[in-house]
Parts: C-alpha cells; sequence; structure tokens
C-alpha cells in the first residue's frame, strides 16, 4: 500500500469513527405541546394587555372631548356666541379666571 492510501483510508476511518460519536449528542427533541400552550397563553396576554390599552386611549378621549366642550361653553359665555371671537385681552384677568374657575379639569 502507498502511503497515499494508508492516508486516505484514515482520513476514511477517522471521519466514520467521528460520525458515529457525534450521533449520540444529538439536540434535545423540542416538546412542541408546551411550545404551542406558551405561544397560545402569550397570545392571550398581549390581546388582554391591547384591550387594557384601548380602554384607557377611549377614556381619554372621552375626558378630552368632555373638557374641550366644557373649555368652548366657558369661551362662549366670555366672548359671544362664536368660541372664536374671545379676545382675552379686552376681558379682565379676574372674570375670565372666575369663569374658567367653574369648569374644573379631571
Amino acid at each position: 500500500m502507498s502511503m497515499r492510501m494508508v492516508h486516505a483510508l484514515f482520513r476514511l476511518l477517522l471521519a466514520l469513527l467521528l460520525s458515529t460519536c457525534g450521533a449520540g449528542a444529538a439536540e434535545p427533541e423540542m416538546d412542541y405541546a408546551l411550545l404551542r400552550a406558551n405561544v397560545v397563553q402569550a397570545y392571550a396576554q398581549q390581546a388582554a394587555e391591547m384591550a387594557e390599552t384601548l380602554s384607557v386611549l377611549q377614556s381619554l378621549s372621552a375626558d378630552t372631548a368632555a373638557t374641550l366642550s366644557r373649555l368652548e361653553s366657558a369661551c362662549v359665555e366670555l366672548g359671544g356666541n362664536d368660541p372664536g371671537s374671545l379676545d382675552v385681552h379686552v376681558k379682565a384677568k379676574g372674570e375670565i379666571a372666575r369663569v374658567l374657575g367653574r369648569f374644573k379639569v379631571s
């Protein structure tokens, strides 16, 4: 046998030996049922968080609309029928504070 053939045979035997040793170190099996249960739970938690966020945003929107309505009615009372006609520089500061003081922002 030539030296080349000995080296080729050695490499082949080494490759076979390493491939059989590597088979015992396989990755652990995945528990797909547990993974599926975790994903379902995560989606449920995310849906609950999104519903709570939407509820808070809707509440803030309603509060903002109510506050804006109260401020517009105060402006009408101070400046006439048109809320845009309020001239703050003409009215006395005490009167503006008195009227706006009745409209507390919650």
